[in-house]
């Protein structure tokens, strides 16, 4: 951080400080602005070094605009005099820094390796500890968490023994980061409630404390503990947070209100953060948010709005390389291909079910690609289990859904303790089960692993999809949480398929679970007459048994009759 003098006690100094202070609050616009009119205020020729700590000060102002701090960043090194050692250093961590948020990861690594060795050759301690964070989370996302941690707890060390605040704070979110990288997620959110009290107790909760409040909501999801979320959004809705820290607290609020079936409340908070990145280019956060927003769109059927998110997620991130967050996009995307599928399927439409089979397959191809150019001795765990699940949902792709490869999707997310995402696999991995009569004992145990924990989730449309897989194949839900079912519409208005009146009403029933003599006695038909019903149904949808056909009503919009 720059000197008093360097920024001296002038007009412009006043202004300089008044940016200071609301960047601290964490009004980065304002920060901006200030120090915008403070570099208006004197001829930079006359004042190299002060002209090139504001320019500095404007980089950090904007971490919205990565290229726009890059410029500054330039400016400050061009008009810093040569010997002006910690500063120059300083400034090349910043452009470092600034080069992780466009995933350049191996030219922050060169940088920061470059000014660790500088910074501890002329025992600058505050320059190192900066650099050493920098390179941690380089080294990390280039495929080694392990190094990235060790180096990040050096950067600790170091910035505890100058006091830096700024530092300290900063050094937290990138080491929780590492540590989702590394599937620890328990961690990272103790990481981050560290940071928080720390931040509180020095002054920063606008700026950091904010960022790293709302890390810590992301945290909270991913592990299960909704209602925690939930109370966490609800408070930071109420503060004043910077873009990068709303289009998070965004994201978050729409994947959360999505799950539990608040339609239109996440579609706003999804909306609202796709607005923020179109004005900032900050890429890391693009594929969580387009796969959240397709996952929305699966929920309401709509399938082609689902594959849109993903196209538009995959066109924004380009080439990037990044093992942590790139994942999710292309398991959601072999999903919607899923979907997209059995869609086609059910309307005879073999060209379609085809091109989206291969599709999903593409999906799971451009992901192994991707998790082999990290070079990683060993695989991020979540990319693992999206991997996995992308690998699952080509088979559902393909017409055969693989229980094996559903039961391996299970067995990992279950093991980094993400309740939801191992409930979707296990609801997953029981529709694969149930068309085989000799395993429906497993069926029934999946399906009741995944309705106790959608349950307790409040998940509700995959509650909903549990409960007519379970009444589709007669299967009990002993241990299903007694949860309202969605108030929302979970799907489209149907379409008819050419079934008539009747068998429109045989297939609600059906979805219901009735056998063709219960069906027989509520429509006060014969068992024969009821028959002869579910195979035009069958026959009609293209599906091979009863537990498909109600899937397809589900599909279709067409509600269990009782």
């Amino acid at each position: 951080m720059e000197s008093v003098d360097t920024v001296g006690t002038d007009l412009v100094g006043l202004q300089a400080r008044a940016a200071e202070a609301a960047r601290w609050t964490g009004d980065f616009a304002r920060a901006k602005q200030l120090c915008e009119h403070a570099l208006q205020g004197f001829d930079h020729a006359d004042d190299p070094s002060r002209a090139a700590a504001l320019y500095e000060r404007l980089g950090r102002y904007q971490p919205w605009n990565v290229e726009g701090s890059l410029a500054a960043y330039e400016r400050a090194l061009a008009l810093l005099p040569e010997d002006k050692v910690a500063e120059r250093l300083r400034l090349q961590v910043n452009q470092a820094y600034a080069l992780t948020f466009l995933g350049r990861w191996q030219e922050a690594k060169v940088a920061a390796e470059d000014a660790v060795e500088h910074a501890a050759r002329k025992r600058l301690v505050s320059e190192e500890g900066s650099a050493a964070a920098v390179l941690g989370v380089a080294v990390a996302f280039l495929g080694d968490p392990v190094a990235g941690a060790r180096h990040l707890q050096r950067a600790l060390q170091l910035a505890e023994q100058t006091g830096n605040v700024q530092d300290l704070a900063q050094i937290h979110l990138d080491l929780g980061e590492v540590l989702r990288l590394q599937g620890q997620i328990g961690s990272a959110l103790q990481v981050m409630l560290d940071g928080e009290r720390l931040a509180a107790r020095h002054g920063a909760e606008g700026s950091h404390g904010n960022f790293m409040a709302v890390n810590a909501a992301d945290d909270l999801f991913r592990l299960g503990r909704w209602d925690e979320a939930e109370a966490r959004i609800r408070e930071l809705e109420r503060r004043q947070l910077g873009p990068t820290a709303e289009l998070l607290m965004a994201t978050v609020a729409g994947r959360l209100h999505a799950a539990r079936g608040q339609f239109e409340p996440a579609a706003k908070s999804l909306e609202r953060a796709v607005q923020l990145t179109r004005e900032a280019a900050l890429l890391e956060f693009i594929p969580t948010l387009r796969a959240a927003y397709a996952e929305l769109e699966l929920w309401r059927n709509a399938t082609d709005r689902a594959r849109g998110h993903i196209a538009a997620g995959i066109e924004s991130i380009g080439d990037s390389t990044d093992a942590l967050h790139l994942p999710a996009l292309y398991a959601m995307g072999a999903r919607a291909e899923a979907d997209a599928a059995e869609e086609a399927r059910l309307l005879g439409d073999t060209v379609d079910a085809q091109e989206a089979r291969q599709s999903a397959a593409a999906y799971y191809e451009r992901l192994t690609a991707l998790l082999e150019t990290t070079r990683s001795s060993v695989m991020p765990p979540e990319a693992e289990a999206h991997l996995a699940s992308c690998h699952a949902e080509v088979s559902r792709a393909g017409g055969l859904s693989s229980p094996e490869r559903w039961a391996r999707v299970v067995d990992l997310w279950r093991a980094l303790d993400r309740p939801y995402a191992t409930a979707y696999a296990a609801y997953r991995h029981a529709e694969a089960l149930v068309v085989s009569p000799s395993q429906r004992p497993q069926a029934q145990a999946a399906l009741a692993e995944a309705a106790r924990s959608a349950g307790s989730l409040s998940a509700q449309p995959l509650l909903a999809r549990i409960r007519t897989l379970a009444r589709a194949a007669r299967l009990s839900l002993a241990a299903d949480a007694a949860t309202d079912v969605p108030t929302e519409p979970v799907a489209e208005t149907p379409a008819s398929f050419d079934l008539t009146e009747r068998e429109l009403q045989v297939l609600s029933l059906l979805a219901a679970g009735l056998t063709n003599r219960e069906i027989a006695a509520k429509l006060y038909i014969s068992q024969r007459t009821a028959g002869v019903h579910v195979s035009h149904i069958l026959s009609k949808l293209g599906v091979p048994n009863r537990v498909m056909a109600a899937a397809a009503a589900q599909r279709l919009g067409i509600s269990p009759m009782s």
